[in-house]
């Protein structure tokens, strides 16, 4: 009967509660495993799949983080160009200004002056310029435009001196160009133009021959006793003898699109003209007059020839050379291509290299050496590495004038250029704050979803360590459970 109650009471009392202790013990245990781990590593799970419903979104936001990264990527890509443009262009102006004020400060001078020589430091220049335009960065050509895997400028000996391209076809240089541009236009010296004077008359005959190149006679204005009929020839006709001061004005057209008057004046023996003026002597006859007319129209003719016709002729061959699609040429020939670049039109140039930098934002930061700023500057430096390296100190002084003004226009040039890619900056810097502080806030609801707060794991570890505690302190007494005690 005792053994009995024994079986049906004791005993199976005592299984149950050992085996209840023992499960709650395992559970403990798998908690107190499962916050370790979780202490240990910060994460609440190290699968997907124990996040629960949280796993989706997980996903979604690692995904969205994985395109920021490649947003990034494009921003650090971006900002590196915008600083090599600000470089390059800063420099393209600088070195625009620095021969500007050597101009302005007579710091050039020609061959024996002592002076730099500004045919020299053109070519000089010239090689500089090239390099910028050629800058590369992480194998992407700067000005190359949509062409950006090759340096988008030749050399800038190929430039001025020309080459033999792969085909075997000399392919000629700018200075070629200029030489041959040059004395086409100077003709005999007199830039084709012929102010002539049959003897004995009081006729005064301007005329420009057949030729296409020299100069343009734009117009010829005459006097109250000289007078102007005719346009091709123009006839001078001293009706009477003029007094001191009368003058006949003549214009004459330039290749540059400038243009060149000349102001005869009549005047006496001893007598001093204004500065600019050509004087002619009022003779005992009006054909005597005539034909002092005819002399110094003639010698101004030559003069200007010499000096502004020359001038002009060099800047015009220089100006068509880095701006038109094909340079005019005096007898055909095979020209330097000097842009190898992006054929487009330079309109589009910022378009050529674009940025995508977030969802909604992008950044054009494409640019072409042969846009309006830095092909100036490849005209004016080109245009002094290509004048007559025996020129006088009043050819250069005219030249150093038209090369001023393309060197104006390429700073001006240039200085466009760096305010549209500002914008593009502008964007660039927007883009890099906004993604910051988006990725943030990705950041901060993924840690949320996905890591283990040290401070609850930490608590939770002490308090199943006290409750491990507890259940073995039972687990020990049950153990020591006894029929003797039971029946006690």
């Amino acid at each position: 009967m005792i053994s009995g109650l024994y079986t049906l009471g004791s005993y199976s009392v005592d299984s149950l509660s050992v085996r209840n202790t023992a499960q709650r013990l395992t559970d403990l245990r798998s908690q107190m495993e499962e916050q370790s781990r979780r202490l240990s590593t910060g994460l609440k799970s190290d699968d997907y799949a124990g996040l629960g419903p949280d796993r989706w979104r997980s996903v979604d936001l690692r995904q969205t983080l994985s395109a920021l990264d490649g947003y990034d990527a494009n921003v650090t890509d971006a900002t590196t160009r915008v600083k090599m443009f600000d470089q390059t262009l800063t420099r393209m102006g600088k070195s625009a200004q620095e021969v500007l004020s050597n101009i302005m400060s007579g710091g050039y001078g020609v061959s024996g002056s002592g002076k730099l020589s500004p045919r020299q430091d053109g070519e000089n220049r010239l090689q500089e310029l090239v390099d910028l335009l050629n800058t590369d960065v992480a194998g992407r050509r700067l000005y190359g435009g949509r062409k950006d895997n090759q340096g988008p400028v030749l050399s800038a000996d190929k430039i001025l001196n020309g080459y033999v391209d792969d085909t075997g076809v000399q392919r000629d240089g700018l200075r070629t160009l200029v030489t041959e541009r040059v004395t086409a236009d100077l003709g005999a010296g007199d830039g084709h133009v012929t102010a002539s004077n049959t003897g004995g008359t009081n006729v005064v005959s301007l005329a420009h021959d057949a030729s296409t190149w020299g100069f343009a006679i734009n117009s010829v204005t005459g006097s109250t006793n000289i007078g102007v009929t005719g346009t091709g020839p123009y006839a001078i006709t001293v009706n009477n003898q003029p007094v001191p001061g009368e003058a006949v004005t003549v214009s004459l057209g330039l290749p540059d699109g400038t243009s060149k008057t000349l102001r005869l004046v009549a005047g006496t023996a001893g007598s001093t003209p204004a500065a600019g003026d050509i004087p002619f002597a009022i003779g005992a006859t009006t054909a005597d007059t005539a034909a002092n007319l005819q002399a110094a129209l003639q010698g101004a003719v030559n003069t200007t020839a010499d000096t502004s016709l020359r001038a002009a002729s060099t800047k015009f061959t220089a100006t068509d050379f880095f701006t038109a699609t094909t340079p005019v040429r005096v007898a055909g020939g095979n020209t330097a291509q000097w842009y190898q670049g992006d054929p487009g039109a330079t309109a589009n140039a910022r378009s050529a290299a674009l940025y995508r930098l977030g969802d909604t934002l992008t950044a054009q930061l494409g640019a072409q050496a042969n846009e309006d700023g830095p092909a100036s500057l490849m005209a004016a430096f080109g245009a002094m590495a290509s004048m007559d390296p025996a020129a006088t100190a009043t050819q250069w002084q005219d030249l150093s004038g038209r090369v001023t003004g393309l060197l104006s226009a390429g700073k001006t040039g240039t200085t466009d250029i760096q305010a549209s890619i500002g914008l593009g900056a502008g964007t660039v810097t927007t883009a890099k704050a906004q993604n910051a502080a988006t990725r943030k806030t990705l950041e901060d609801t993924l840690d949320g979803i996905e890591k283990a707060t040290p401070e609850e794991s930490a608590a939770a570890v002490l308090a199943l360590q006290t409750q491990l505690q507890a259940s073995y302190q039972v687990t020990s007494m049950l153990s020591k459970l006894s029929l003797v005690n039971y029946l006690g």
